[in-house]
C-alpha cells in the first residue's frame, strides 16, 4: 500500500493502491480456503487423537438355562492395529465359554482359561500389512447359560500393538449382564419328546453340561450306554478335576473318554476288566452301573451307604454277589428303579436314558 502525505509532511488518509487493490480478492480466497482446510481437518485431528473406547454388545440379554449366548466385543478410535490382547471376565457359575471367533483376516486365538471365569484372547495380522484404524471388531464369544441369575461380563483389559510392535495396554472395566431365567429351555432333540419318561431329568442335565446328545438334534434314549460314556457322565457329576495316568493299555491319550476314566481310576470310582484292560466300548450292565453309581454316592457324600439283606426286587437272585449290596442300597436309597415294579434285570444292558436319569437321581437325593 503505498504511503500518501500532505504538503505539510504530516500522513494522509492511506489508500491501496491500483495494484494492490487488484490482488485483494485473491489474498481473501487464500485466507478463506486456509480457513475451511483447517475446519475440515480439526474433527480428524480431534479423532485420531481420541483415547479408544470399548463396549459389549450381547446378543440376548435375557436367555433361559441352556441357551446360547453372543458376545461381540467392539472397540472405537482405534489407530494403527496390527495386533491386540483382550481379557474377558465372567461368572462360571452361571456361563459357560465355548469358543471365540476372530476377525477374517488374520489369525486369532484362546490363550485359554487362565483362572475360571477368565479368558485371555489375542489377534495378530499376518505379514507386512498396516494395522486398522477407526471402528473394529475385535472378538465374538459364544457362552452357553447355566443357571438361573444374573451373570456378569466384563472386559477387564486391552493391549494393542501397533503395525511398528508398539504396544499400549489400557484398563478398561466395561461391564455387561445377563439375566438368565429359572425356566430351563425346551430341548432340541428331535427324539426326545416332552412326554418322554426321563425328559425331565436328561433336560437338567444337558442345562449342567454333563450329558450331552449324540448330535445336535439326536439324543438317541434308547440306545445302550457304553463304559465310557457312564464314566464320562460320573466324572462330570463330580466335577472330578487334576490329572491322572492312563492305568489300561486299550486306551489311548488320544480317546475322548482318555482323562475322564483316568480321573476315575484314581479315585476308585471305576476298575477295569483286568488290571490293564478297561473296555471302553463295552456295553455296561444294568447291574454295573448301579456299583459305579453308589461309589460315586460316597464320593460326592462321603458316606457308605450300609448293608442292606433285603430288596423289593423279585429277581435280586440274578444279581451278582459283587452287585448285591449296591443294587439294594440304591433301591432303598430311591436312586434306581426297575424295569417294571418287580423285575431290576441286573444283566440288561443300560440304556442312555436309564443311565442319565441314575444320574440324575444322584445329583438330587437328600
Amino acid at each position: 500500500m503505498a504511503d500518501r502525505y500532505t504538503e505539510d509532511g504530516s500522513a494522509a488518509i492511506l489508500y491501496p493502491s491500483e495494484e494492490e487493490h487488484a490482488r485483494m480478492p485473491r489474498k481473501r480466497l487464500v485466507l478463506g480456503l486456509s480457513m475451511l482446510l483447517l475446519l475440515v481437518l480439526l474433527p480428524q485431528a480431534a479423532l485420531a487423537a481420541a483415547d479408544p473406547v470399548y463396549s459389549l454388545s450381547i446378543s440376548n440379554r435375557k436367555p433361559a438355562a441352556n441357551d446360547d449366548i453372543t458376545v461381540v466385543v467392539q472397540g472405537k478410535h482405534l489407530n494403527d492395529v496390527y495386533g491386540y490382547e483382550v481379557n474377558i471376565v465372567y461368572d462360571p457359575d452361571k456361563l459357560t465359554y465355548r469358543r471365540a471367533k476372530a476377525p477374517s483376516d488374520g489369525y486369532g486365538f484362546t490363550a485359554g482359561e487362565t483362572s475360571k471365569g477368565h479368558i485371555r484372547y489375542a489377534y495378530t495380522k499376518i505379514g507386512k500389512v498396516p494395522g486398522d484404524s477407526g471402528n473394529m471388531t475385535l472378538v465374538t464369544l459364544t457362552f452357553t447359560a447355566r443357571g438361573a441369575g444374573s451373570a456378569a461380563i466384563e472386559i477387564a483389559d486391552v493391549k494393542l500393538v501397533d503395525s511398528r510392535m508398539a504396544s499400549t495396554a489400557q484398563t478398561v472395566g466395561v461391564q455387561a449382564t445377563v439375566a438368565i431365567d429359572d425356566a430351563l429351555a425346551p430341548l432340541k432333540f428331535t427324539d426326545l419328546p416332552q412326554t418322554h419318561w426321563a425328559y425331565l431329568a436328561i433336560r437338567e442335565l444337558v442345562a449342567k453340561q454333563i450329558v450331552s446328545g449324540t448330535s445336535a438334534t439326536t439324543f438317541e434314549p434308547n440306545r445302550a450306554t457304553t463304559r465310557a460314556e457312564f464314566t464320562m457322565l460320573l466324572v462330570n457329576a463330580l466335577q472330578l478335576s487334576g490329572e491322572a495316568k492312563i492305568a489300561f493299555t486299550d486306551i489311548k491319550p488320544s480317546d475322548w473318554f482318555a482323562a475322564a476314566v483316568a480321573k476315575a481310576h484314581k479315585v476308585g470310582l471305576v476298575n477295569g476288566k483286568s488290571a490293564i484292560r478297561f473296555d471302553p466300548g463295552g456295553k455296561i450292565t444294568r447291574e454295573e452301573m448301579v456299583v459305579m453309581l453308589m461309589r460315586a454316592y460316597t464320593i460326592m457324600y462321603g458316606k457308605e451307604p450300609g448293608v442292606y439283606s433285603a430288596t423289593r426286587f423279585a429277581d435280586i437272585n440274578e444279581v451278582s454277589a459283587w452287585a448285591f449290596n449296591s443294587v439294594s442300597a440304591a433301591a432303598e436309597l430311591q436312586l434306581i428303579k426297575g424295569r417294571t415294579a418287580a423285575q431290576f434285570v441286573p444283566k440288561g444292558i443300560s440304556s442312555r436314558a436309564e443311565a442319565a436319569q441314575v444320574i440324575y437321581n444322584l445329583l438330587t437325593t437328600e
